[in-house]
């Protein structure tokens, strides 16, 4: 068998510009025929998808080594703005992940949305998405990573307000766009930092500088810690950390596609992939690298917290979603760049699957409230099954892909000595798996518990109980693709194999003491949600009025959208009230009290101007009268 000759750079550019080309003929061309704007973007990200495999197969010829391409784009006096393309190990995992997971929700959305009235508009938002996000991987330095990193922004400020006719959509959009500028901010004061001290942005001539003892010099003082810590509040924002997660479950508004896709795999990853990406500044930097391992740890444990007790099928997948990005971003911060790129690759599966999984039993329910839901499990065997296998993966059961990562990143705390972030990871092992399970239970078994028309997109799902059944293959096929992957895809590392493919050093070590601890965590996590809502040797209920306090603590969210509605109802608009009584009467004040001045004065010299010529005469001798009188006095 002839082998595979390696990927052209001009290649690796296509991935890029096929859904831009998607984006270009569905807006000018096919926005009226529906049916073509599906397949016309289901086609190029498909091609997409395949040329990602190629590169992929070019990378593993040359672990460690990488494809680039470099083209001026502006230049200023001696300053030169370049574009280019960096492909190494990271970089075709994540295409991968970006197009793999892009197809098959493509293909799901077809059924999903179908009879939608904006159905070209949301193919042309996620072509445009797909290729923002893949401008984010491709990139090769800061500037290029931030621009496609402002239209990731974009995509999802439009995808989640895709029915922007429902206030709760438009107010998630606006609250998504105005939280993730606040981490965004940072990134681009790290940008300035790094360039106005380096003279560039480009990712290996930072590298270089910083492990250079003399160039480094040029970012001492601290400037290197506040440029990391700059780019991980760009990821802060982007990846839902601690304290900006805030906007990722209003997120949830939007179609459950663009949740599958954007708010579970692809872009709440991309803060992830930006600290990998920019690990070597990090590494020079403990101090930014700490920060990053104690946000991480905060963010796994609140979010699983949050989780334990909602009731909304894709909330509960939305702070599994919170917790799972804090996961890899302490299995970074703990030093484990492997471990957490690990997490991110086998999390982008099995978070999409249960995404769409929501959707399928939506389709079928009309709601997304797990109480109104029950006994889905006989109708639709397909989503159940598919619900399971992430359940079990998520909560790090052998031998899911999700068990191999997790064990990574929880060995990799301990081994460090982040031994109190290892103990917050195995609290979060056993809440996830309670929480999981409680909503595959409460959900899929038992009895139906639904009402006909419950709360929904209007146009999805089936006129009612009596007919619920599986989804149609368009959405049930990429749910059986998607548990391949959530299954297997944990053996990429068996033999370090995935470590040699980033680069690093390719030794696993199986931490059996972790092993047997998590497992046996998670093993209770199931345990006990099936005590709770299976076999009810306990009542919920009871569990509630029992510790109020914290139910209500953590039903409303720790309080935190409450103290932010406070800070800016109250304080900012408060500071905003005092401004402009401060500009109403002070600063027009003065310019209006100057105009009012000038008018009277202007009144007083026009009864001057009489036009008598006697009149002038007698100011003029009353003038030369005063005039002699004060030589006379004061003398000459």
């Amino acid at each position: 068998m002839p082998s595979i000759p390696p990927i052209p750079i001009e290649m690796v550019a296509a991935i890029f510009f096929l859904p831009l080309v998607s984006l270009l003929l569905i807006t000018f061309v096919t926005r009226t025929a529906p049916k073509i704007s599906g397949y016309l973007t289901i086609t190029t990200i498909g091609l997409s998808f395949i040329l990602s495999l190629w590169t992929f197969q070019t990378m593993t010829t040359m672990p460690g080594k990488h494809l680039g391409g470099v083209f001026n784009w502006i230049v200023i006096g001696e300053t030169d703005l370049q574009l280019g393309i960096y492909v190494d190990g990271l970089t075709s995992i994540m295409l991968l992940v970006v197009t793999s997971v892009s197809l098959l929700v493509q293909i799901y959305s077809t059924a999903y949305l179908h009879g939608d009235p904006g159905y070209s508009r949301f193919f042309a938002y996620m072509s445009l998405f797909t290729a923002s996000m893949l401008g984010v991987v491709l990139a090769d330095n800061l500037l290029m990573i931030f621009i496609f990193w402002e239209l990731v922004g974009v995509c999802s400020y439009l995808l989640i307000g895709f029915w922007f006719q429902k206030p709760e959509a438009a107010a998630a959009a606006k609250k998504a766009f105005v939280v993730t500028r606040f981490g965004d901010l940072g990134f681009l004061m790290a940008i300035l930092l790094l360039f106005s001290r380096t003279g560039t942005l480009d990712f290996q001539h930072l590298f270089e500088i910083v492990d250079s003892p003399e160039k480094a010099a040029v970012l001492g003082g601290g400037l290197l810690t506040w440029a990391a810590i700059g780019i991980f509040s760009g990821a802060v924002g982007k990846s839902a950390q601690f304290p900006l997660h805030v906007w990722l479950p209003d997120a949830m508004e939007g179609p459950t596609p663009v949740s599958a896709l954007i708010h579970a795999a692809t872009m709440v990853a991309a803060g992830v992939y930006l600290v990998a990406r920019s690990f070597p500044l990090f590494e020079q930097a403990p101090q930014a690298l700490f920060t990053v391992a104690v946000i991480g740890t905060i963010t796994a444990f609140v979010g699983a917290s949050m989780g334990l007790v909602m009731h909304d099928f894709k909330r509960v997948l939305a702070y599994s979603t919170i917790s799972q990005l804090g996961l890899m971003m302490m299995g970074l911060g703990v030093g484990g760049v492997v471990a957490g790129i690990f997490h991110l690759f086998n999390h982008a599966f099995f978070k999409a699957m249960m995404f769409l999984c929501a959707g399928s039993a939506h389709h079928a329910t009309h709601t997304y409230d797990i109480r109104k839901m029950g006994g889905l499990a006989r109708y639709m065997p397909i989503t159940f099954s598919a619900m399971m296998i992430g359940g079990l993966s998520i909560s790090g059961i052998f031998p899911f892909s999700g068990f191999w990562s997790k064990d990574e990143i929880l060995g990799e705390a301990l081994g460090n000595g982040y031994n109190i972030s290892y103990i917050f990871a195995l609290i979060t092992a056993f809440m996830t798996a309670f929480y999981m399970f409680r909503l595959t239970f409460v959900a899929f078994l038992g009895e139906y518990r639904g009402g006909e028309h419950a709360e929904g997109e209007r146009w999805s799902g089936s006129p009612g109980h009596h007919s619920l059944h599986e989804s149609p293959a368009a959405m049930a096929i990429p749910l059986i693709v998607l548990a391949i992957p959530s299954v297997v895809s944990g053996f990429a590392n068996m033999n370090g194999d995935f470590a040699r493919f980033l680069g690093e050093a390719g030794v696993v070590k199986l931490h059996w003491d972790v092993i047997f601890t998590s497992t046996t965590v998670a093993l209770l996590g199931i345990l006990t949600a099936y005590l709770f809502y299976v076999a009810k040797v306990i009542p919920v209920e009871t569990v509630a009025r029992t510790f109020p306090h914290i139910h209500g603590f953590l039903l409303n969210k720790y309080y935190m959208d409450d103290l932010y509605g406070w800070i800016v109802e109250k304080l900012y608009l408060g500071i905003c009230h005092l401004l402009d009584l401060f500009d109403q009467y002070v600063v027009d004040g003065v310019v209006n009290g100057i105009a009012s001045l000038t008018t009277a004065s202007g009144g007083v010299i026009r009864r001057l101007e009489s036009g008598q010529v006697q009149g002038y005469a007698l100011v003029i001798f009353v003038g030369l009268v005063a005039i002699v009188g004060g030589f006379l006095v004061f003398g000459g």
